[in-house]
């Protein structure tokens, strides 16, 4: 289990300004004065009689600390498996890695552990891959907005639509006006 760290001794919350470019790349690296940035907040460390490990998604091999993979979870806290769905089971509640025989909840978040803090930067499922590089779905959304000043801030979202076993991403934003109005961004 996560436990939740909201503040530090000064009443702020930790956090880590990491660079975008970096993070497309899946390394965590701190943002240079003036380069596109991502903040960070840290979920907290990873609660007592608890382990958390970063995986690479695809390899299922351990990542170091300076790398950004799926957050892997083991602990007395965490469930066993869904009911009656072995084989789902087995892909998300029993993740082992090289030399740890302890069975790991594949959480499908993406993050990394820096100074013993766990943070996420987003999610397995909705990081889209353009040209070999990792493109989240939050600064798609970021993008579009700053096109036009009639979009409303905070007022859009990405996500993936599958029909007739074709993939596209779909941006939905919202206007001043208050309109909304749906657009294909790209297909698989």
């Amino acid at each position: 289990m996560v436990s939740v760290k909201t503040t530090y001794d000064d009443g702020k919350p930790a956090t880590l300004k990491l660079s975008k470019t970096a993070l497309a790349d899946n390394r965590v690296e701190l943002a240079q004065e003036g380069e596109d940035a991502l903040e960070a907040v840290s979920t907290g460390p990873v609660g007592a009689k608890h382990h958390a490990l970063i995986a690479d998604p695809v390899s299922l091999t351990r990542r170091s600390e300076r790398e950004v993979g799926e957050v892997w979870l083991c602990g007395p806290s965490i469930a066993r498996g869904y009911w009656n769905h072995r084989e789902e089971t087995i892909r998300t509640f029993a993740a082992r890695s090289e030399g740890d025989d302890r069975p790991y909840l594949r959480t499908g978040d993406l993050g990394f552990l820096h100074q013993n803090e766990l943070y996420i930067v987003g999610r397995l499922k909705e990081m889209m891959i353009f040209q070999g590089r990792n493109i989240y779905p939050q600064d798609v959304e970021a993008a579009v907005e700053r096109i036009d000043s009639a979009f409303r801030a905070h007022g859009c979202a990405v996500f993936l639509s599958t029909r007739e076993a074709r993939r596209s991403w779909l941006c939905c934003k919202s206007w001043n006006s208050g309109q909304s109005r749906i657009g294909k961004a790209s297909r698989t």
